[in-house]
């Protein structure tokens, strides 16, 4: 949608530039008489990493389907929390990895294509309010 931070990612076939908490539809719009539903991840969320927007097409057909990222948000429970920080810690210091190629994406907060610690002290300071939440580390 015009004037917001959404950004559709066509060859990782991701969207992101929502905020945590936020709804996608309010971001993205179908055109040609299409529409956007949005599918629950494994946390059963719309709204967190790992959800799906699917594109239909005015038929209802699903012409396209892409991944949401909410940097920051790596258990896909829609918000960056205590929870989140400790999880990019523990990959950033090689005690853990990411089972999916979005939740790393997802952890690279700072956007510089490697989970580390800035990455880490970054959503750790998002989780307890020092800073404001990234919508996209790219722009």
């Amino acid at each position: 949608t015009e004037g917001t931070t959404g950004y559709i990612d066509e060859a990782r076939k991701y969207v992101y530039g929502v905020m945590p908490g936020d709804e996608a539809t309010a971001y993205f719009e179908a055109t040609n008489g299409g529409t956007i539903e949005m599918v629950a991840n494994d946390a059963g969320v719309t709204n967190g990493t790992g959800a799906t927007l699917q594109l239909k097409g005015a038929d209802g057909s699903v012409l396209d389907t892409y991944t949401l990222i909410i940097f920051g948000d790596v258990n896909g429970d829609a918000t960056v929390d205590s929870a989140d920080a400790v999880s990019v810690k523990r990959v950033s210091v090689l005690l853990a990895t990411f089972d999916d190629a979005a939740t790393a994406f997802a952890a690279d907060y700072n956007g510089d294509a490697t989970v580390d610690s800035a990455d880490a002290v970054a959503v750790k300071r998002v989780s307890v309010l020092l800073a404001d939440a990234s919508v996209n580390p790219y722009i």
